[in-house]
């Protein structure tokens, strides 16, 4: 008890044996629109249900007119093999929850090049008719508290939709094919492969630490475009 690896091994162990003994006891209770707390199962899937179906339907108002006009390209789509299903699957990453059909990216490995095809049928087909399966407008949501704030208030949680794991396979394919398609500008850190956001914080760093030596002001506009398209 007198060294500090000791304090931090019997806290550990005390922490986890909190996790262990938890008790499962269902949805926490939370406050509805007219701000009462619900307390059995039916009156708390009221409350959530009007949530997300408040927080899901918000559309975000842009000039489509600005918008630049450019000419329709002519031909068929651009076929999808195997080999692009087969590399996303490698991809994707394990232990990630299931979606309404039940299947996770484990099964779909397990099963070798018995699902590739089928997989790559249904990609194309989607590609050539343009609609997806109706099962893949459906999705489970967890609510997950973010840690901070009221927990009784909706809105200090994080809505997690669990989608099919097939869905996003074909999303990496189509998201491959558009990305060597679309010029993408050098000033465009996030989202890229090789250029992370971490970089563009380090130079403005850089920047500041240039300007503070030489005694100039230096100023940041920054410009949160998060949820700005629905």
């Amino acid at each position: 008890m007198e060294s500090s690896d000791s304090k931090n091994f019997i806290f550990k162990l005390a922490k986890r044996m909190k996790r262990e003994n938890q008790d499962i006891v269902g949805d926490k209770c939370v406050k509805n629109d007219e701000g009462c707390l619900t307390y059995d199962d039916s009156e708390k899937l009221k409350a959530w249900k009007s949530h997300y179906e408040r927080l899901l339907n918000v559309e975000f108002t842009w000039d489509s007119d600005s918008l630049p006009e450019l000419e329709p390209k002519i031909g068929p789509p651009q076929y999808i093999t195997e080999e692009m299903i087969s590399k996303a699957i490698a991809k994707m990453k394990t232990g990630k929850a299931a979606g309404p059909s039940g299947i996770v990216i484990e099964m779909i490995r397990s099963a070798g090049t018995e699902l590739v095809k089928p997989i790559t049928n249904l990609a194309n087909r989607i590609v050539k008719e343009g609609y997806i399966p109706s099962d893949w407008n459906l999705s489970y949501i967890v609510s997950l508290y973010k840690g901070k704030g009221d927990a009784l208030s909706r809105d200090n949680y994080r809505g997690l939709k669990m989608l099919d794991q097939v869905m996003k396979i074909i999303e990496r394919v189509l998201d491959t094919m558009i990305r060597s398609q679309v010029d993408i500008d050098n000033m465009q850190f996030g989202f890229v492969p090789g250029r992370s956001t971490t970089d563009a914080i380090f130079i403005l760093r850089q920047l500041q630490e240039k300007h503070l030596g030489k005694h100039k002001p230096l100023y940041f506009a920054f410009v949160d475009l998060e949820k700005a398209f629905n």
